[in-house]
């Protein structure tokens, strides 16, 4: 609290990371006991490969976690290793209790409180990323992309722009998903180049072709 008693907050560069659990109120309606234990044990896998680049773990989000990462660069290397280390722990569960993550990452200038929570359209843009993210990816910005660049051995192509809730310029991001060594985006390049690799995002389920594909 300041002098004249207005709470105090300072400002910071940073990158700002959002993961969320796919399909977790699903999972929960159908065990909730089973599912919190593993949403657990599944943190407590994660938690210290993200303090390991650099993360801070700022709250918890009932099924997701927001964190605020110095380097854009580690932000993206968190990810990855989150993702691959999920794919492993979910190799051996059946498919109905799988636990895949989406993640979004976006980096600028963010307030935080006197209590460490994080502030700014920055944070609002990450969200609406993790939201438009492959279930087992990422869905990055394209302030993200750029600094990344010869940085991260990962792949990228171009995902568009995204319209994010009160922000009046749309956002460019990089859609993501990871497979092995690469990293792509583009929703429409996915299911014309990979069409039995990848799934739809959430915003293309429906909209199929005559044939069945996603379009």
């Amino acid at each position: 609290m300041t002098s004249t008693g207005t709470p105090s907050a300072v400002r910071r560069l940073a990158a700002i990371a959002v993961l969320d659990v796919v399909g977790y109120s699903r999972m929960m309606a159908e065990d909730e006991e089973a599912t919190y234990a593993a949403f657990v044990a599944h943190r407590n896998a994660i938690d210290p490969v993200l303090l390991n680049h650099g993360c801070r773990i700022v709250k918890g989000t009932g099924d997701g976690v927001l964190i605020e990462v110095p380097s854009a660069v580690e932000a993206v290397r968190a990810a990855i290793e989150v993702q691959e280390l999920m794919a492993e722990r979910n190799a051996s569960a059946p498919e109905s209790r799988r636990m895949q993550l989406r993640i979004g990452i976006n980096p600028g200038d963010i307030i935080v409180d006197e209590d460490g929570d994080v502030h700014g359209d920055s944070v609002n843009i990450a969200v609406r990323l993790e939201g438009e993210a492959h279930p087992g990816g990422a869905c990055i910005s394209d302030l993200v992309h750029k600094q990344i660049q010869g940085r991260v051995d990962a792949n990228f192509s171009d995902g568009g722009s995204v319209a994010v809730k009160n922000i009046p310029a749309p956002v460019h991001p990089g859609w993501t998903r990871h497979s092995g060594t690469l990293l792509t985006s583009l929703r429409t390049t996915l299911t014309r180049l990979h069409p039995t690799s990848f799934a739809p995002t959430r915003s293309n389920a429906r909209k199929t072709s005559t044939t069945g594909r996603t379009v």
